[in-house]
């Protein structure tokens, strides 16, 4: 884990806070166009690329799995109550900006609350502890020279 007297450079920072935010889409990009112009991206940026990717796909496999675990219980007819209580209790819009058009979950909330806490520290140049999540990026980037 890099500390503080890594030099982190802004534009670093964000590219790392557009991967967060394009749930790893952006840092997959960037993976491939370093692996294409045989270029390391360095430590700090590839720490928070592969973190991205992971969120990402962890998202991902939880919305899968939510969505399949709703259809199997809706197709028993007396737990149909239990879906849309877990529905209510996941997704239900609890805040709305109505001038925006926009509303959030509390799922929702919870996600972006997590996306901005890692995203301070990207800002300070720092990798704040995320319980599992970064003892996980941590294993992939085990065998990745600081530069």
């Amino acid at each position: 884990m890099p500390h503080s007297e890594i030099k982190v450079l802004p534009a670093e920072k964000i590219m790392s806070i557009i991967s967060y935010f394009t749930m790893g889409i952006f840092g997959l990009i960037l993976c491939i166009i370093s692996r294409l112009t045989r270029r390391r991206l360095r430590y700090f940026l590839m720490y928070n690329v592969k973190q991205s990717i992971i969120i990402g796909v962890i998202l991902f496999l939880f919305g899968i799995s939510v969505q399949l675990i709703f259809y199997l219980i809706s197709l028993i007819s007396f737990l149909d109550f239990i879906v849309a209580l877990l529905n209510l209790i996941l997704f239900f819009k609890i805040i709305t900006f109505s001038s925006l058009g926009m509303s959030f979950s509390f799922f929702e909330i919870c996600v972006i609350s997590l996306l901005l806490y890692i995203c301070t520290g990207v800002c300070l140049s720092k990798i704040y502890n995320v319980p599992y999540l970064t003892k996980l990026t941590q294993k992939t980037m085990q065998n990745y020279s600081q530069n």
